[in-house]
């Protein structure tokens, strides 16, 4: 017990104090071009390439060398959607079945909408028109274009 200015104050020290201390960090949403991600970082300062997909070369001097550039998935779906390539998916555990189509939406989720699409028997060799459907992207295991 102290007194200040004649006043009788109690002050009360605890034996042990915790103090606890909450750092709530909040992302960008996912739909903001400007994500801070340290991957998409990685993704901005890649070189950009040409039409055909090929690297550009490094400036230089001496031979020319080329920078590998990461294709992320789903640029490479959304590069199937762009040029409405008919591709063909192989379902997850169901190997004798297969989906042909044209891709006309999907989300961050890997789900598709296919149009015009295909069910295609490797077992029986056989195709069934399917028009268009709603693919669970948990079902997908490769995606590629049709031969």
């Amino acid at each position: 017990m102290f007194t200040l200015s004649s006043v009788s104050v109690v002050h009360l020290v605890p034996q042990y104090s915790f103090f606890f201390f909450f750092l709530m960090i909040r992302r960008p949403p996912r739909s903001t071009l400007s994500s801070s991600s340290a991957a998409s970082d990685v993704y901005k300062r890649q070189v950009s390439t040409q039409s055909t997909g090929d690297p550009e070369p490094i400036a230089m001097s001496g031979p020319q060398k080329y920078q590998k550039v990461m294709t992320q998935p789903i640029n490479l779906i959304f590069r199937f959607l762009q040029n409405k390539q008919r591709i063909q998916i192989w379902l997850y555990e169901n190997t004798e079945l297969r989906l042909e189509g044209r891709i006309i939406g999907f989300d961050e989720y890997m789900n598709l909408v296919l149009d015009d699409a295909e069910e295609v028997s490797k077992k029986k060799d056989t195709r069934k028109e399917l028009g268009r459907i709603l693919l669970k992207g948990d079902n997908i295991t490769l995606m590629m274009p049709c031969a």
